[in-house]
């Protein structure tokens, strides 16, 4: 009996939504006790705590995000795969996978541990923030196995189509870990130390519970202990996907890095208003995430499956979902930002300051859709070299060079920020042109087949 594939066959548009939504909440309800983590510290901890997190953030996004983009390489082959209904290299793709995010969770853990007070250090953290900032990146960084565990297996069931599981499993994981953040910070008073307690047991559920799910045999895919082991005929092609964008993962994560350390240095009130800013958007970026892992996903399958003109209409219809949403999100927030950012602390100072920051970049939001969605769909056909060519000019090169040159001309935190925008609009310009040729290739494209 042939099963039907709805992400290269049937109604396009029901196929996206029914696609993006469950991936889209799954991330909604995992970063919710990111959002959780940020009320209860900032009412209960101090705007002190608060802002300890936020300085240091730049580095726990370079260390997890540039393994798990790494790794993005097997999910990509895992789409194209599953598309051509090559299911032996489905399955020697998982277990490969799998291995190189265990072996790899051990060691950025260890790494992370032992240097968390150099990345501290490197950032400009106030004095007044430095040893709260030190103890919550070094508890962190020791759950960084889970993390990647958690979120590569979810990747290698979106890559099947699967999104229901870790949806669910994500709302079940987010309840647990407000529920501790809760007993840890409130109950307990272990401030700072205690929300990093939280996420690490709330990860760590949810690892074990997604490596049972992948070896049930209720999935597309079996894992099982025996299977694990670095294949290097997989290998080799996922590390030629996935190098590319794990650069590209790093670049981005430098130059955020740069652009943090220039916040950091206007003291605890400006990194504390940059911080109710990253939980005001955090619902923007969770839409453009989305539409980026949605897009590279369709294409990847449409195109192991010879359907150039599906790809195409996904990419089309992913940007069209993305600009409205973005847009429309993005001007609710900016008539309630004042209010919103009084529900994290009573600091006027604080929360006159955010309600600065997010008015000045929120109408850009929508420029930087265009360039994920463009991103994912170049990603999708298997060209990651490219994107981080452009990575590397547009972001990390630009945003440097705003911070060591164009900052100090005129020293204020909102110039450090605006340079979130303008280098937004460089990259997208780019993305633009990096795709306009790119598709003009697809129209008579083949996949070479090996049947």
């Amino acid at each position: 009996m042939k099963v039907k594939n709805s992400i290269t066959e049937g109604p396009l548009v029901s196929a996206l939504f029914i696609y993006f939504i469950p991936i889209f909440f799954g991330s909604l309800i995992q970063q919710s006790y990111s959002f959780a983590d940020a009320l209860i510290i900032g009412r209960y901890a101090g705007i002190s705590s608060l802002a300890a997190i936020d300085a240091t953030y730049g580095y726990v996004k370079l260390l997890i995000n540039v393994f798990i983009t790494l790794s993005l390489g097997g999910t990509v082959l895992i789409s194209q795969y599953y598309g051509a209904k090559k299911f032996k290299e489905v399955d020697d793709t998982v277990h490969t996978l799998m291995l190189f995010a265990i072996i790899g969770g051990f060691i950025i853990s260890g790494v992370g541990y032992i240097c968390s007070p150099y990345f501290v250090s490197l950032m400009n953290v106030p004095e007044d923030i430095y040893e709260f900032a030190t103890s919550y990146l070094s508890i962190y960084l020791l759950g960084t196995m889970f993390v990647f565990v958690l979120n590569i297996g979810s990747g290698i069931l979106r890559a099947v189509g699967d999104t229901k599981f870790p949806f669910y499993l994500l709302l079940i994981s987010s309840i647990m870990n407000i529920f501790l953040d809760l007993l840890f910070i409130i109950g307990f008073g272990w401030g700072i130390q205690g929300a990093a307690y939280s996420t690490i047991f709330a990860q760590g559920f949810s690892s074990i519970m997604i490596l049972l799910r992948l070896s049930s045999g209720k999935s597309p895919v079996q894992l099982s202990l025996k299977g694990l082991g670095i294949k290097m005929t997989i290998l080799l092609p996922m590390l030629k996907l996935g190098i590319p964008l794990g650069i590209q993962s790093a670049l981005y994560s430098i130059s955020n890095i740069y652009m943090q350390r220039g916040i950091n240095s206007f003291g605890t009130t400006s990194i504390a208003a940059w911080a109710i800013n990253g939980k005001l958007d955090f619902i923007i970026w969770l839409i453009i995430d989305t539409i980026g892992i949605t897009t590279t996903t369709f294409v990847a399958q449409n195109y192991g499956a010879n359907q150039s003109k599906r790809m195409k209409s996904s990419t089309r219809l992913s940007m069209f979902m993305g600009i409205t949403m973005v847009g429309l999100l993005s001007i609710g927030i900016y008539y309630s930002v004042e209010y919103l950012s009084s529900m994290f602390t009573a600091d006027n100072h604080v929360i006159d300051l955010s309600v600065q920051m997010f008015r000045m970049i929120s109408p850009f939001y929508v420029i930087f859709i265009i360039s994920e969605v463009l991103s994912g769909a170049i990603k999708g056909i298997g060209d990651t070299f490219k994107p981080m060519v452009l990575t590397l000019i547009g972001t990390c090169g630009f945003r440097i060079i705003w911070i060591v040159y164009i900052l100090p001309k005129s020293s204020t935190v909102m110039m450090a920020i605006l340079g979130y925008p303008v280098s937004w609009i460089i990259s997208t310009v780019m993305f633009s042109i990096l795709y306009f040729f790119t598709s003009r290739g697809l129209a008579n494209f083949e996949v070479e087949s090996t049947s």
